[in-house]
């Protein structure tokens, strides 16, 4: 099975009476990939009660959105996946921290390395549903 290596940050956000938690997922091997996650808690507590399960629903959509990515992608764009050290050292050179100049952060969590599966069956579906969205783009015309 094929992974993708994606950079991972998270923050809390203060957003009045309620606090948003947004996990940000960026795929560095491939430009334009990534996708975020927002969950709206009533406090800090609940916030950080919520943040794992936040976690695997971002996991999910990463995949999804990866399968996505490559689905619709030209094949000069679809570049082959980093090792897991090589995008570490590039998070680490390029400065990516989770800083945020944001006067309303409550949080910010260490960025880190998620591994990413490609799932071929929902690349494949991808690509059927854009191939039947483009067949009847052209009927219209």
């Amino acid at each position: 099975m094929k992974f993708y290596c994606a950079i991972v940050k998270s923050s809390m956000l203060d957003v009045g009476d309620k606090v948003n938690l947004v996990i940000e997922i960026a795929f560095p091997d491939l430009d334009g990939c990534m996708t975020y996650v927002q969950q709206q808690a009533v406090c800090v507590i609940d916030a950080e009660l919520i943040y794992d399960d936040l976690l695997v629903s971002s996991y999910n959509q990463a995949i999804d959105c990866l399968a996505a990515w490559l689905s619709a992608a030209e094949p000069e764009y679809i570049k082959d996946p980093s090792g897991y050290w090589n995008i570490v050292e590039r998070m680490v050179l390029m400065n990516i921290m989770n800083l945020s100049l944001s006067q309303n952060l409550l949080r910010q969590y260490p960025p880190f390395v998620m591994m990413v599966p490609v799932d071929l069956s929902l690349v494949q579906s991808y690509k059927s549903s854009n191939s039947d969205i483009l067949s009847e783009n052209v009927k219209l015309k």
